[in-house]
């Protein structure tokens, strides 16, 4: 299933599909392009405790993750 979701707090608050997977350009935190393809939205705060997995974690998972974790 080629789908990226984000959690904040365990809470799924983001999913869509992802095309390209396997792409070889960087991999950015805190930032995305705008409309023309530039980069220039950023995150204001911080960002910690950065997790990639290389299979699919149910919401379950991230919940056991993520309550182990405080």
């Amino acid at each position: 299933k080629n789908e990226k979701k984000n959690f904040i707090n365990s809470i799924n608050v983001t999913s869509y599909s992802a095309v390209d997977l396997n792409r070889t350009t960087n991999l950015r935190f805190g930032s995305y392009n705008d409309e023309s393809g530039t980069p220039g939205k950023y995150f204001n705060g911080k960002i910690d405790n950065v997790r990639i997995y290389n299979e699919e974690l149910t919401a379950a998972d991230v919940a056991t993750i993520y309550n182990n974790y405080l």
